[in-house]
Formats: structure tokens, sequence, C-alpha cells
């Protein structure tokens, strides 16, 4: 059919200048940028520091469990010794009063990575206000503190790199993760919102990027807050976070706005629930429903 053949053409049209334009984008040198990470013991975290310390990078790691910081770091210097020493502090970004105090001495970063999170798992009804309250403070209104304190400095120097990781529910939302949806999408859109804002004032030069992944084996994953102790049951094709690390650092070498880290099925879901939201709403309760049946079968 006629339609096939055209639609095929845009396609690889389409492909081809994606391609050229990355060939031709010019690549960010990340040696020896200052990174600051958030929630950087473990997981996700901990995978950045691992691949952003490989490239000599002076690391500002944050994280409650300041144990956990200062044995990464001994690991870190063991294999490394002349590469320079992270800087460690010890905060809650749920303690929103206390950020400009605690970073305030931190000097200019060069690349923000806003990777700080807690998940939820659990019904509107049955989920307690005070883990919304929670999820919201940490998810997304330190974020926000934190790209404000760093965001100074970078509009003076007119560069920086500000990665905010956000979620594929912060593009679609599934029973049970109400909060934790919200707060992704309101990362999504502050995101938006501050790079039209840097560009207008001919900012371009600040990168702003959001990463949306899929399942990551992460303890953020494994341990999610629930107020019904529900159990996930995507782990198994969760993606390591070594991989989803290394694709974070080609984003900022690329200066990729949008990154989508997930398999292609649910990309298409991305999709239906814009062009066929009542089909996506129908499936979503049809799975969540099988999700429980087999949960009460165990």
């Amino acid at each position: 059919m006629p339609w096939i053949g055209l639609i095929s053409s845009v396609g690889c049209a389409a492909i081809l200048l994606y391609l050229l334009k990355k060939c031709l984008k010019q690549k960010l040198v990340i040696r020896s940028k200052t990174v600051l990470i958030t929630g950087s013991s473990s997981g996700l975290g901990e995978a950045l520091a691992r691949r952003f310390f490989s490239e000599q990078c002076q690391l500002i790691l944050v994280a409650r469990r300041l144990d956990r910081l200062e044995k990464l770091r001994n690991e870190l210097m063991a294999s490394e010794p002349s590469y320079p020493k992270p800087h460690l502090i010890q905060l809650d970004l749920c303690e929103l009063s206390t950020l400009n105090d605690k970073l305030k001495n931190i000097g200019s970063v060069d690349i923000l990575i806003n990777n700080a999170g807690q998940s939820q798992r659990g019904s509107v009804i049955e989920t307690k206000f005070d883990i919304d309250t929670q999820i919201i403070n940490l998810n997304y209104l330190s974020l926000v503190a934190l790209t404000k304190i760093v965001l100074s400095s970078m509009t003076e120097r007119r560069t920086g790199c500000i990665v905010n990781i956000s979620s594929l529910q912060g593009l679609i939302a599934v029973p049970e993760r109400s909060t934790y949806s919200a707060s992704k999408h309101a990362v999504q859109a502050f995101s938006d919102s501050l790079r039209m804002e840097l560009a207008e004032l001919g900012l371009n030069d600040i990168h702003i990027c959001v990463i949306s992944p899929s399942y990551i084996k992460t303890e953020l994953a494994q341990q999610a807050s629930s107020a019904a102790n529900k159990t996930s049951n995507n782990m198994s094709s969760a993606y390591e976070p070594s991989y989803v690390a290394e694709r974070i650092l080609k984003a900022i070498q690329y200066k990729e706005t949008d990154v989508l880290i997930c398999p292609f099925h649910q990309r298409l879901v991305i999709w239906l629930r814009f062009f066929w939201p009542y089909l996506f709403f129908r499936l979503m309760i049809i799975r969540n429903k099988r999700l429980k049946s087999r949960q009460s079968n165990r």
C-alpha cells in the first residue's frame, strides 16, 4: 500500500537526520568537571559516582548515610589514588530549610545530578498524607532547591548542566503510584519550564536534561514505601545501574534534553496514553488487577 511506503520513507529520513545531527554535535568534555550527585550512597547514585570518578571529575557526593559515602570514597581512592578526592556531604534532603546552609560552601558546580528519590506503592486511600509529603519534598522540592542553589553561579558563568532523574512514571501514571508519579510529573514540568526560560535569556549553554528510566535494580525499587506492604514484580526486567549511568554520561556529553530508557513496548504505552487515553486507562486497570491477583495467590 502507498501509505506504508510513505511512512517507511518518513521514518528512515527521521532516523538519518537524528544520526546526522548527533554526529555533527560537539561532544562535551567531562574530564575534570565538578559534579554534584545526590543520593550517591547506593544504587544509581553510586553507579554515577563510579562512572564520573573514572573521568577524573571532582565529585561532591550527597546522601544521608555517611558511612556508605565513606566506604564508596575509600574504594574509589584505593582504585585510583591520584584522582581528585571526592568531597562528602551528609544531608537529609527532606529537611528543606537546611539545604542553603549545608551547601553554601560547595563553590561552582559544573554538573548537578538530582538523583535522590523515594518510591511509593499504595493506593491514594491507603497512603498516609505524611508519606505523600515526604515523597514530594524529596523527589521534587529538594530538586528545585538544589537547582536554584547551583543555578546562580551557572548563570554568571553562562554554562553548566543540570540532570534531573525522573521516571517513566513522570510521563504516564499507573495505579498504586499516585504520589510518586505526581512528583516525577512535576520534575518534568519544572525542567521543561526552566529550559525554556534559560533559552529566552540566551543561556543556551546551560543544559537541562531529564532522564526517564523504567525500572532500575536499586534499593529504591526494591524497598519502596508502601502503606499496603506490596512488592514489585518488575525487577526481573530492570536495568543495571551501571548501564543507566553510562547512558546519562552520554546524554550530558551530547546535550540531550529528554532521555527515555525503557523497552519498546513501554514507549508504545506512552504513545497510547496521549493518542488513545480510554484504551490506556482500561489496560492499566486490567494490568493492576492481574498484579493484585498474582500477589494474593502467593
